[in-house]
């Protein structure tokens, strides 16, 4: 199910989204619907795994991020408050799937293992072997994430097809 589309520069909203109390909430907060169609690519921007920013696996920072990329550091007529926030979270529920909730905790722990290195002592001779077997084990999780990565997309992918199982052609619209 796709509630938000990126697609030539734009999020476009389907209008089943608005049958969802979370966005609806979101689309009865503007009497300018330009600007409500701008907080839903906000939350598209932040809560979707396709989105560009989702490698960056801090929330706040990934805000920051969105507001100062996308919107010039400025979110300008956008009211982000509580409703914007359970609007996020109810995208990420709703595309969640087990493969995508594994990938996240794996990504976190990737993170960790990051961390972990770059604090390890290395004139420590437990830390230095502990070092060297871990880096060595890196590189494999590192393709197995790229692997379940590209799997996700693909699902995805394969749930956005048309009425019917066919897809879309190169040349078609919406």
């Amino acid at each position: 199910m796709e509630l938000f589309i990126y697609d030539n520069m734009e999020v476009k909203v389907d209008p089943k989204a608005l049958y969802i109390t979370a966005f609806r909430d979101v689309w009865k907060k503007y009497r300018n619907k330009e600007t409500a169609i701008a907080e839903f690519a906000y939350i598209w921007f932040v809560g979707s795994y396709t989105s560009d920013f989702a490698s960056i696996l801090d929330p706040e920072l990934r805000r920051k991020e969105v507001i100062g990329e996308v919107y010039g550091g400025s979110t300008g007529k956008l009211k982000l408050n509580d409703k914007t926030e359970i609007a996020i979270e109810k995208l990420e529920e709703l595309q969640s799937t087990p493969a995508l909730s594994f990938l996240k905790s794996s990504l976190n722990a990737l993170q960790r293992l990051e961390t972990l290195i770059d604090e390890a002592d290395l004139a420590s001779t437990k830390d230095g072997e502990a070092l060297a077997n871990l880096i060595t084990k890196v590189p494999a999780l590192i393709v197995s994430l790229e692997e379940l990565t590209d799997r996700i997309h693909k699902e995805a992918a394969e749930g956005s097809k048309i009425k019917g199982g066919r897809k879309k052609g190169m040349f078609e619209d919406g």
